[in-house]
Formats: C-alpha cells, sequence, structure tokens
C-alpha cells in the first residue's frame, strides 16, 4: 500500500489566512495582515513593523501566539479555514493508499490538529506533529504532498528510495 505524506497547512488548510485573522484580531491591525504571504517572513515582518522594530515587544507577542490557547485554536483548528475541497482531497487521500499527516506545527497545537482531522472525518492511521526540531523526511513515505521549499528541498535530498514530492502551487 502507497504511504502518502501530506502537510497540512497550505495545502489543506489556509493557514495563511487563519494566522493574519489571529494577528488582526490580536493586535487590531486588520489592514496590514490581510492578504496571501509573499515570503515565508512576512507575518513576523509585519508584526515586528506594528511594534516599531522592537524585536522584544514582537518576540514577546509571538511567544505568546504559538503558546496560548486563544493564539493556537485560530491558527490551527478553526475549520472555516479549509481551502475548497480540502476535506474531500483528504479523504480521498485516505482512501488511495496509507495517509500519513505531517505537519510542522508545534506541539502545543496536537490537540487542535486532531480535533481538525476529526472535524473533516479523515482517517490518517498515522499523524506526525514534528514540530521545528524534526525533519519531514525522516518519516517514510512514498509520496509528500508539502508546499514548503525546505521541506521539499530535504525530502528530495535525505529520502533512500525513490519517492516523489507534490507541491501546491501557492503565492
Amino acid at each position: 500500500e502507497i504511504r502518502i505524506g501530506l502537510d497540512l497547512d497550505g495545502v489543506v488548510y489556509d493557514w495563511c489566512s487563519a494566522v493574519n485573522e489571529t494577528v488582526a484580531s490580536c493586535l487590531d491591525m486588520e489592514a496590514a495582515v490581510a492578504g496571501e504571504h509573499q515570503s515565508w517572513g512576512h507575518i513576523d515582518e509585519t508584526v515586528l513593523e506594528y511594534f516599531e522594530g522592537d524585536t522584544a515587544k514582537a518576540g514577546d507577542f509571538f511567544k505568546w501566539l504559538w503558546t496560548d490557547y486563544e493564539g493556537l485554536f485560530g491558527m490551527f483548528e478553526d475549520p472555516s479555514f479549509i481551502y475548497p475541497g480540502g476535506d474531500r482531497f483528504m479523504q480521498d487521500l485516505a482512501e488511495l493508499g496509507h495517509l500519513v499527516i505531517i505537519t510542522s506545527r508545534p506541539k502545543l497545537a496536537a490537540s487542535f490538529t486532531l480535533g481538525f482531522l476529526a472535524h473533516y472525518q479523515v482517517n490518517a492511521p498515522e499523524v506526525y506533529i514534528v514540530g521545528s526540531g524534526k525533519a519531514k523526511s525522516s518519516i517514510d513515505c512514498d509520496v509528500y504532498i508539502d508546499d514548503r521549499d525546505k521541506n521539499v528541498e530535504d525530502i528530495l535530498q535525505n529520502q533512500l528510495t525513490y519517492t516523489k514530492v507534490l507541491v501546491p502551487r501557492r503565492p
């Protein structure tokens, strides 16, 4: 049976919109965070600009955002941020093969991630929440679906077997 490694954020879940809305509601800066991110550091730069270059204040905000229940819920479980057809896509992949969810979300978001998958009745026998410290390539799959350039490069360089990586087209 084919093993399909699926990333969530940026693939089936519109994390950009979720984080934009969460940050905007916390900092009252809606216009500044609207739209698609054009780079991986977009939200970091936007928040730093909001705090007028004060890296300590921006750092405190991000520390709160990544460890507080409200911030994590807003960024990682709200089912309204699924891309159109994302639910059916996950269900179809689970029927096609052995679905392995591999996400770089923080470990504190584990319950939100499982809740999101349960909400859409996704039957994935394996779910890995690797945080930022573990490479996705350490989880063996035949096919990976991921949107982050660093993850794709890592998978292609470190998988010993012949693998395919599918990358959705996003800004």
